[in-house]
């Protein structure tokens, strides 16, 4: 017998382009799902309002460096990455009070207004958290829902209205997560490949 899960679903929320995020949100939130924001992204469902939890409760990371790691630890990670069939991993979970995540949404940076010189490569200005719970969710695609543009808000609000969030429609959302970073990082790498600075 599996061990269940000793919290809700979650949906985990930390978005640079915040276009339409509320209906999707609402959506998602009507489906049953506790969000969990990142502060921004809190911010913007709060004006909308939208319930949410703040990420730190999921997180459990300290106040130290919460401007480079606001969205990834053990807990937002192990949420993710978990297999739903495997009785171990949902032991484990329960023992330690990890979040079932079945949906990440996350947009990463715009490179090109954010990343112009290699002055501008850091921590501040290139997605860490963002790219990393992306491909942990597209990953696990078969348990877990990848969402890394608004363009895709519209097709996965049907999806969940009509109670058809099917391995199908997450692996072709993986495969978009997938391509989506490839560009990100391809541009990263471009910028540092042409920068004049040793």
């Amino acid at each position: 017998m599996l061990y269940v899960i000793y919290m809700s679903k979650y949906a985990l929320f930390s978005v640079y382009d915040k276009r339409t995020i509320g209906p999707f949100a609402s959506a998602v939130v009507d489906a049953g799902y506790v969000i969990a924001a990142t502060p921004g992204t809190g911010n913007e469902l709060q004006l909308a309002g939208i319930p949410f939890v703040p990420i730190s409760e999921i997180t459990k990371n300290p106040d130290a460096l919460k401007d480079c790691l606001q969205s990834f630890s053990f807990y937002t990670a192990g949420g993710i990455v978990y297999s739903r069939s495997n009785e171990r991993h949902l032991r484990e979970l329960e023992a330690e009070q990890i979040p079932s995540i079945d949906i990440v949404v996350c947009n990463l940076t715009d490179v090109e207004d954010t990343v112009k010189t290699e002055s501008d490569f850091d921590i501040q200005h290139v997605d860490l958290g963002g790219v990393s719970l992306l491909q942990a969710a597209a990953i696990n695609y078969r348990d877990v829902l990848a969402i890394s543009s608004p363009d895709d808000y519209d097709a996965a609000i049907d999806h969940i209205k009509a109670g058809t969030l099917d391995r199908d429609f997450r692996k072709e959302m993986a495969v978009r997560t997938f391509s989506r970073i490839a560009v990100y990082e391809q541009t990263l790498a471009s910028v540092l490949l042409h920068s004049d600075r040793p």
